[in-house]
């Protein structure tokens, strides 16, 4: 059984790395001006701490109701736009459509579909170099 220690007193542990995470210790404890043992003992307590699942999902939770308030707020906002679009679209549908006697009169009959369909469209123009080489049959 290990012998009890107090509390700022500190003991070595011998861990064997790589060369490249002891550069990167280093490099990381030069910048933060801190001693390798401090960072060590701190990774290590972050690792070791018990994780906290059900924090996590409180903070998900109260994140996820605030996202719905927002959304409730904008929809508040909106609605009486939209409402207010819907209404002046409405009255279009009620014109009337007048019919071709109504704008014409009896004066002249509109044309027959027989007569439309009874026409043959004219050939299409053809190219200079196309007339040229090759003669229409006449």
């Amino acid at each position: 059984m290990p012998a009890k220690t107090a509390l700022n007193e500190r003991v070595q542990i011998t861990p064997l790395v790589l060369p490249a995470t002891r550069d990167l210790l280093r490099d990381t404890c030069k910048e933060k001006r801190i001693t390798q043992g401090e960072l060590v003992e701190a990774a290590v307590l972050a690792y070791l701490a018990p994780s906290d699942d059900s924090l996590k999902l409180d903070v998900l939770l109260r994140d996820q109701q605030e996202l719905q308030a927002m959304v409730e707020r904008i929809l508040a906002i909106l609605l009486p736009f939209a409402a207010q679009e819907d209404a002046e679209v409405a009255p279009a549908d009620t014109v009337p459509v007048a019919s071709y006697a109504q704008l014409y009169g009896n004066s002249a009959p509109p044309l027959e579909q027989e007569t439309v369909s009874q026409t043959t469209p004219s050939p299409p123009r053809r190219s200079r170099i196309h007339r040229l080489f090759f003669r229409e049959a006449r």
